[in-house]
């Protein structure tokens, strides 16, 4: 991968989990992901206005933003489910961990077989997400937010290969702005199924909401941009994954969570393990 190209997916990677540690510090998540979203959608809507770029779908891109939209709500419900619930560092490298899905799918679905630096990669990832949540006495510290983080883990999976295949036929701010702009309704009767109160949090919540939007806009529009301008999926994942112990970092440094030596090492693991899953996809 160019230089240029890698250091657009460092950038991409370093804005995603401060968006996260937004939602997290929010009394209401659910309420910080509607603000998120429509924030995000009106972002897309101006940047395609500004830009001359055509904002209604051809027939050929709708299954993939249906699909992508579809993987959107279960990442967007889920993950505000796991980071009002536990800590960012404990869970945002599960959350990230979607190459193991998308590798699982392959398995299972389209019948691939895969090699041993695969398998160690998967080992890897089990092996670091275990350490990330076991505690004394206990295999799991809190098992309904982390099957929270693996049903985050699995709808960004489905966006991610979505993403990549609308992206062939259509603009980021297309993708963007139809992907979550479907999602948002869909999320809001999650939300209230599920249980989580939807509170905006005053003017402090809505000004927290569009900051976490606009940075979680930019961060995707990073990634769209460096697979149009030819970035490969596999580089351009296993780039991504510095998110992972940044995000560990901010949770001890921003939001004052404890284990910081314990889950960098872990959430260093995981990482290593995503990297040798793409790199032999």
């Amino acid at each position: 991968m160019p230089f240029s190209l890698a250091a657009l997916v460092l950038l991409s990677a370093a804005l995603h989990p401060v968006w996260n540690v937004l939602v997290k510090r929010d009394a209401s998540p659910a309420g910080s992901f509607l603000i998120l979203g429509s924030t995000l959608v009106g972002i897309g809507i101006v940047q395609a206005l500004a830009t001359g770029v055509a904002l209604w779908p051809s027939a050929e891109v709708w299954p993939a933003l249906l699909a992508s939209a579809g993987g959107q709500m279960l990442y967007g419900t889920a993950l505000a489910l796991a980071l009002r619930r536990g800590d960012l560092s404990a869970y945002y490298p599960v959350v990230r961990a979607s190459p193991v899905a998308v590798v699982g799918f392959g398995w299972l679905v389209e019948g691939r077989s895969y090699g041993a630096p695969l398998l160690v990669g998967i080992a890897l990832v089990l092996a670091g997400g275990f350490l990330l949540q076991a505690r004394p006495g206990k295999r799991f510290d809190d098992p309904p937010t982390l099957a929270a983080a693996v049903v985050a883990m699995l709808g960004s999976a489905v966006y991610s290969v979505a993403d990549g295949r609308a992206m062939q036929l259509a603009s980021p701010e297309l993708v963007l702005v139809w992907a979550q702009g479907l999602a948002l309704p869909v999320e809001l009767l999650a939300f209230r199924l599920i249980g989580m109160p939807v509170r905006l949090g005053g003017r402090r919540g809505l000004l927290s909401g569009m900051a976490a939007g606009a940075i979680a806009y930019a961060s995707y529009y990073l990634i769209l941009l460096v697979y149009q301008l030819g970035g490969s999926v596999a580089a351009v994942t296993s780039v991504r994954q510095a998110s992972i112990p940044l995000s560990v970092l901010m949770g001890a440094l921003w939001l004052g969570e404890r284990n910081l030596a314990a889950r960098l090492g872990a959430s260093l693991v995981v990482a290593a393990g995503i990297v040798l899953i793409v790199l032999n996809r």
